[in-house]
């Protein structure tokens, strides 16, 4: 039973070196205060999808984010809430289409509880960010963090 139970916790040690060497390639991430604090960003009409990363540093991760599509949409959103960030950091791809698309962070934590937040495209030689060229990166995070997890079913 002992060694079942180190089998596990190497499994989570790898799975955490992982997420850091994802987290580690992707930019510098921005900081985004406690206490409803909003980031937002804008994309080019060439960007058709964004990579979301968001995480913490051990305290638990809630979170607003909003995708605007043009200035006359109502905006898509999402609720964000995972206990510890560091372990469990979050990750989504955001499709993009058309023009006058915006991303909207809002840290709905309190205060004491900041996050980071990167938000990454990738673009051919073309501007263009099709699927495509998407599934051909050998260095693409998103896809090394899909297929190095550790996948779970969650009902809710």
């Amino acid at each position: 039973m002992a060694r079942r139970k180190d089998g596990n916790a190497q499994k989570s040690m790898n799975a955490l070196k992982r997420i850091q060497d994802i987290w580690d390639k992707l930019p510098q991430p921005i900081p985004i205060q406690g206490g409803g604090t909003i980031k937002t960003c804008s994309f080019y009409n060439t960007v058709n999808r964004v990579d979301l990363y968001l995480k913490t540093d051990g305290r638990p991760l809630d979170a607003n984010i909003d995708l605007w599509n043009g200035p006359s949409h109502a905006p898509q959103k999402m609720s964000i809430h995972v206990e510890d960030g560091s372990i469990r950091p979050f990750h989504c791809v955001v499709q993009t289409p058309g023009t006058g698309n915006s991303i909207a962070i809002q840290n709905t934590a309190n205060m004491e509880f900041p996050l980071s937040a990167c938000i990454t495209a990738e673009l051919d030689e073309s501007g263009d960010s099709s699927s495509s060229n998407r599934g051909n990166s050998n260095n693409n995070p998103a896809k090394k963090l899909s297929n190095n997890g550790i996948r779970k079913i969650i009902q809710g």
